[in-house]
């Protein structure tokens, strides 16, 4: 019993580095020695060996399982999953292919810390696995990530560690982030083969967007044109959205037609989407696409904003006529994160404690911690007000949903992506009212807020304050005009960028929610990027009498901090 006790206390940790080792823990004492060693084993042979495999499988079988774990019997409870990763390098058990596994469960789990720590050793696995969970990592928390030409010594490896599918990724998502469209053009030229081969849709959607922005339209639609001929039809749904703004009159050949405006695209899809009587499908077009046409039509429908300019043009004009007539107005967006906020009740998939469960992720990877029910309630209620009182909502487009849907015919809500967007979505004109409100596109911050229309905006303003985890250094660094900064606890994700030390943002939002108050008055503009809470500030602001917009990313942007995926980047 003792010796059973000493190895769950000590092997305790390695269920922090991946899932896997439960299985190990689940074994009788007697055989904890030999299911470790099935599983280093395992690990080490699957997907091919290398030399240093080889090498490190002699090593392990001279040592013998039985000191390794004699010595992870001898770590305490403090003991890090980069202790027990070294222990297992210095006993010979860490083979290329288990050090890559472990490398992605920590990335997929987001323990950025721990993964930072095992990063950093130098003595730990092959240095091409190193740089690229390293790229991973940076890509993730919106840092600028190493340079291509180094991440090109990945693509031509002899060793070939990564796959290249994953390194083309990589290096077309770096030089997105570098917005080079210069590198860009020339990598898709040079890797051509590679990158029809293995470039993922959101890759070259991300890459499509870049190219746009820079106006290399020629090498846009030349990379549209390729892309859409490698895939299927059901695929192409996907670059809907931007084929239409690369090609206004249609692309007949791909099934592509003039724009019809968003409501014929969603009928389109849901005609030739997926096929009727399939369970998830039909789920997916009653909880995502239907809840869509409850947008009233007219001037109010401002869902076509990538697309249309003349709708961008009319919000921002609106906005700024709000900031010059002194009158209150403010916008809210809504992603699947938001369902937090709404209630599931009325939702006909999925269990209730399953929805609990997603909440409890949203806030470990908002916050780094969970709420009991008694924090979480009024974050929840004020957030609903914050919506149902809003001037403008932004909600996941058609455009969107049909990305989400994938390829695959699915089963509708085993996603929590596909689950918050349903509740979300259903919550229009149930629990936050659809009358008097301009819809627009969830990401439409990206469009609103770019650097010209946010100077005009600054510039009417009596006076802008910025809630943000950003200091006003940071802000200013591309930021002009003159405005104030109310400071927060960051997002998990940016933690390490930010400089501020104040409590995490749910223990003390109310604080946060005075300061805004006291700042806010007619005339004034408030931008706010603070994810969820944001929307509460947002509501205070407006209250009294400020315009209040959820900026959100977007002031990452200006901090010099990319953190949204390729697909959203630009």
């Amino acid at each position: 019993m003792l010796f059973h006790q000493l190895a769950m206390r000590s092997l305790r940790t390695m269920v922090r580095v991946t899932p896997r080792f439960s299985r190990v823990l689940a074994r009788s004492s007697e055989q904890l020695a030999l299911a470790l060693n099935t599983y280093l084993q395992r690990a080490s042979s699957s997907g091919g060996s290398s030399a240093a495999d080889t090498s490190n499988k002699r090593t392990a079988q001279a040592g013998g399982p039985g000191r390794l774990c004699s010595e992870l019997f001898k770590l305490g409870e403090t003991t890090t999953p980069l202790d027990v990763v070294r222990l297992m390098n210095r006993h010979g058990f860490l083979s290329d292919t288990a050090f890559q596994a472990l490398l992605h469960e920590l990335f997929t789990q987001r323990r950025m810390k721990q993964l930072e720590e095992v990063l950093a050793d130098a003595n730990l696995g092959p240095a091409e696995l190193r740089l690229y969970y390293r790229a991973r990592m940076d890509h993730y928390l919106g840092k600028p990530g190493p340079k291509v030409a180094t991440l090109m010594q990945l693509l031509h490896s002899k060793e070939a560690m990564v796959p290249p599918h994953q390194v083309v990724g990589l290096v077309m998502e770096q030089v997105v982030r570098e917005e080079d469209a210069d590198g860009l053009e020339e990598f898709l030229a040079k890797e051509q083969r590679l990158v029809e081969a293995f470039a993922r849709d959101s890759t070259i959607l991300g890459s499509l967007r870049l190219l746009i922005k820079k106006e290399r339209l020629g090498a846009a639609r030349d990379l549209l044109v390729r892309h859409l001929a490698s895939i299927t039809p059901r695929r192409r749904f996907y670059f809907l959205e931007i084929s239409h703004l690369l090609f206004p009159d249609g692309l007949p050949r791909f099934g592509i037609d003039r724009h019809p405006g968003w409501r014929q695209v969603l009928e389109d899809f849901k005609a030739r989407g997926g096929r009727s009587g399939n369970g998830g499908w039909d789920k997916l077009c009653q909880y995502l696409l239907d809840p869509l046409k409850r947008i009233p039509p007219g001037d109010q429908d401002l869902m076509d904003i990538r697309i249309d300019a003349s709708e961008a043009d009319r919000l921002n004009a609106y906005i700024l006529e709000c900031l010059e007539s002194r009158r209150p107005c403010s916008l809210v967006r809504l992603g699947d994160g938001e369902a937090y906020a709404f209630e599931s009740d009325d939702i006909g998939f999925g269990k209730p404690e399953l929805f609990r469960s997603d909440n409890g992720v949203r806030e470990r990877h908002w916050w780094g911690m969970e709420l009991d029910e008694k924090r979480r309630r009024p974050i929840a209620a004020s957030v609903r007000e914050a919506v149902a009182a809003a001037d403008i909502v932004g909600i996941p487009s058609v455009y969107r949903i049909i990305r989400d849907a994938g390829t695959d015919e699915l089963a509708f809500g085993a996603n929590i992506n596909h689950r918050g967007l349903g509740i979300v979505l259903n919550a229009m004109g149930r629990q936050f009212p659809i009358e008097g409100k301009r819809f627009t596109e969830e990401r439409c911050n990206q469009i609103l807020f770019t650097g010209e229309r946010l100077d005009r905006l600054i510039a009417a303003a009596k006076r802008t304050v910025i809630v943000s985890c950003w200091s006003r250094d940071q802000l200013a660094r591309t930021l002009s005009g003159d405005f104030e900064t109310i400071t927060i606890a960051p997002h998990t994700k940016v933690a390490h960028s930010c400089e501020t030390d104040l409590a995490k943002l749910p223990l003390m939002y109310e604080r946060i929610s005075e300061q805004v108050r006291a700042a806010s008055a007619p005339g004034h503009l408030v931008l706010v990027g603070a994810g969820l809470i944001g929307k509460i500030f947002i509501e205070e602001a407006r209250r009294q009498g400020a315009v209040a917009l959820d900026a959100g990313a977007v002031l990452d942007y200006l901090s010099g901090f990319k953190t949204r995926s390729i697909a959203d980047l630009v």
